[in-house]
């Protein structure tokens, strides 16, 4: 795929937003579940010999009668995971969908890299096999965007193995899944149900072509599973094209159910859909993402 170079320079001033306690273990901005230096309040412990007297909590001595020592939260980086589904599906569409979604996901490893985050890139499905980037600043994205230039999509992809896979690595604060999710309700679900508990807070944008969207069904058509190869011809015409929205409708429906079920944002990220709007629009509203583009 070919990445947009000039949106990522108008993107930089963007940040991944917190998702609760950071657990990474190398030093960063953001507050972590553990006791140390930092300058986010955890706690109170009593005082014991050899303490820093400037963490004694003197308002509560004058009120309490108590040597009380404030306890702060260690500033450590956040962990974010950026998964792209490159599995056959993803090479269909007038722009493959991997190429809107690949853009995507170049963006947000670029703005964790930037917020001082420990970003892993993982692309599965494609036709090498899977390939995972690791990365703590804005010098490792070059790395980031040659992995995700020279991904092809392959074949069949099981999502829900890739997601345990690639949670055995170490579980993280957010998670980021770029797929068109055209999976059956099961494998949707157990799909879903990994995601979540991959991450502290799961992210799926969900990446559809125009085609998928709104298909040609005016005349007869030979339909190919872009994955398995399977043919199948449809007729066409206005009950045909009538009977495609609502079953397209009916599936967008379920997976937005099952999204809330297992507290998966859902963000659209179609490829009718410019990059900044999806990251904007889309992430920026729904909390993800903080800042203004440039």
């Amino acid at each position: 795929m070919k990445l947009d170079r000039a949106l990522l320079a108008r993107i930089g001033r963007l940040r991944i937003a917190t998702a609760g306690l950071a657990s990474g273990r190398g030093q960063g901005d953001r507050a972590a579940a553990a006791v140390g230096a930092g300058v986010s309040f955890a706690d109170h412990r009593p005082y014991a010999p050899g303490d820093d007297l400037r963490h004694v909590d003197w308002n509560i001595y004058a009120r309490l009668d108590q040597l009380l020592v404030r306890l702060y939260h260690e500033d450590r980086e956040q962990t974010v995971a950026v998964v792209l589904d490159a599995s056959g599906s993803m090479g269909t569409g007038a722009r493959a969908k991997i190429e809107h979604a690949g853009d995507i996901a170049a963006c947000l490893c670029l703005v964790g890299l930037l917020g001082r985050d420990a970003v892993r890139l993982v692309i599965v499905g494609a036709a090498g096999g899977p390939v995972v980037v690791e990365g703590r600043d804005p010098a490792a994205l070059p790395r980031f965007l040659a992995a995700l230039e020279a991904a092809s999509p392959g074949g069949t992809l099981d999502t829900r193995a890739a997601l345990i896979r690639s949670a055995r690595r170490a579980r993280t604060d957010q998670v980021f899944l770029l797929s068109d999710m055209l999976l059956e309700g099961e494998a949707q679900e157990a799909a879903l149900r990994a995601l979540a508990a991959t991450a502290g807070r799961a992210v799926l944008l969900q990446v559809l072509s125009e085609e998928d969207l709104r298909p040609d069904l005016e005349d007869a058509v030979r339909l190919v599973d872009a994955e398995t190869g399977t043919e199948q011809r449809v007729g066409g015409g206005p009950e045909v094209a009538a009977a495609y929205a609502a079953a397209l409708s009916a599936f967008q429906s379920g997976l937005a159910v099952r999204c809330r079920r297992f507290g998966v944002r859902l963000v659209e990220a179609h490829a009718d859909r410019p990059v900044e709007t999806v990251l904007l629009d889309g992430l920026r509203r729904a909390g993800v993402l903080r800042g203004r583009a440039s």
